[in-house]
């Protein structure tokens, strides 16, 4: 969703879902990005079964999806034990 105000000089802000952008961030897998998402899995933000089913109609190779489905499920058990449903 974009969001326009008028005190923003005609600047939009994106509002996206979590799982999305943790999607994106699993696939540029910079550094920041390992980090960034290994904290919002723990704080209990996003639900591994919801990045899972995002991940399968992502479009990437089955390769990058299989890396990516590794790095999820070892966030989780990282300490993600109490993300949201």
């Amino acid at each position: 969703m974009n969001l326009k105000v008028e005190n923003t000089d005609g600047v939009a802000g994106l509002c996206l879902d979590p799982h999305d952008l943790l999607i994106s961030k699993y696939i540029a897998r910079r550094e920041k990005d390992i980090a960034f998402n290994a904290e919002v899995v723990r704080s209990g933000m996003v639900s591994k079964e919801k990045l899972l089913e995002l991940l399968q109609i992502t479009p990437v190779s089955e390769a990058v999806k299989a890396r990516i489905c590794l790095h999820i499920e070892a966030d989780f058990r990282a300490g993600g034990s109490n993300s949201i449903p």
